[in-house]
């Protein structure tokens, strides 16, 4: 609305309009008086108004704090739930499980993640991976078990443990090698070494099918592995050097052949006292022949990783 000088201005330029004008004046002033009124009775009730609304704001943050986190707990938990089912199906269709046996399934799942204090769903995902990787079915919750177990001390995540112990156990045989004393020598490895157990449960699988191959057992293995971290390698590095170390002693070059020929061994002598007497009895034939000569040592193990390897063992370790 035109204010009242506007008014007044327009009026004189236009005399014909001036009755027109009044009317808006008293409509502009009666306007005016009425808005000073209304906040007048505002400036009396707005401190209550304000306090009431501090109020409403403070319960609504209340509501929120209480109800929220419950709704997301809820919405969480239903997800868990569907994630387990889905799972449990998955595994009912690998296993051909029927449903009797997939709620004895489901039960085994939830009193294994209250005793370990794993979650079922992280169970479940890693019981598929155990029987996806080959594993009998009838050892299956054995693997489980002892992954689970082995997790929950700090060797890692129930599936990456389960993967280390599948992996030993596919390579030494399953009636060699049971999940139990795979993941009791895992453990041993890290106590015994410096490596970080999740690390060191991760990179294993790079050398078990070699070792398995050339007759190293699993503990020896393992502790070759322990040794090595104790001097500075990391879980990775280590396994990079044993790995190097078997793979020049199963294929070594031609020249490295002729090089143990020269002291009076082979590298088919050293593969049999490997299979029969073990990984130390051969590094002791080394250290015996070789006179601590590190450069006629590496004429056998051209490969540094190996070089590095075999030095590492034959220290003070």
């Amino acid at each position: 609305m035109a204010s009242v000088i506007e008014l007044i201005l327009r009026a004189h330029a236009d005399p014909a309009s001036l009755q027109q004008a009044r009317e808006q004046i008293r409509q502009s002033i009666t306007g005016a008086v009425q808005e000073a009124g209304r906040r007048f009775e505002q400036a009396l009730t707005s401190p209550l108004q304000q306090l009431a609304t501090r109020m409403r704001s403070v319960g609504d943050q209340l509501s929120a704090a209480i109800t929220l986190p419950i709704a997301g707990l809820g919405v969480a938990a239903s997800r868990a739930f569907l994630g387990l089912d889905r799972t449990i199906a998955q595994i009912s269709v690998l296993t051909g499980a029927n449903r009797e046996e997939v709620e004895r399934l489901t039960r085994a799942l939830r009193d294994l993640a209250h005793e370990t204090g794993r979650g079922p769903q992280e169970l479940a995902e890693a019981l598929y991976f155990v029987l996806s990787s080959g594993i009998q079915a009838s050892h299956a919750m054995d693997v489980l078990a002892a992954s689970a177990r082995a997790a929950a001390v700090g060797l890692g995540a129930t599936q990456t443990v389960a993967d280390a112990v599948t992996t030993a156990m596919n390579a030494y045989g399953q009636a060699n090698l049971n999940a139990a004393d795979a993941t009791a020598i895992l453990l041993a490895g890290v106590r015994e070494g410096k490596a970080e157990a999740d690390a060191l449960a991760g990179a294993i699988g790079r050398v078990v099918p070699v070792a398995a191959q050339m007759g190293v057992s699993f503990d020896q293995l393992v502790a070759a592995l322990a040794a090595m971290t104790r001097s500075g390698l990391s879980a990775e590095e280590a396994v990079t050097a044993l790995r190097a170390v078997l793979t020049d002693v199963l294929q070594p070059s031609r020249e490295a052949e002729q090089v143990l020929q020269a002291i009076g061994l082979s590298s088919a002598q050293l593969r049999q006292q490997l299979r029969e007497q073990g990984l130390l009895a051969v590094l002791e034939t080394l250290r015996e022949r070789f006179a601590n000569n590190t450069e006629a040592l590496s004429g056998v193990f051209d490969n540094v990783r190996g070089l590095v390897g075999v030095l590492n063992l034959l220290g003070l370790n």
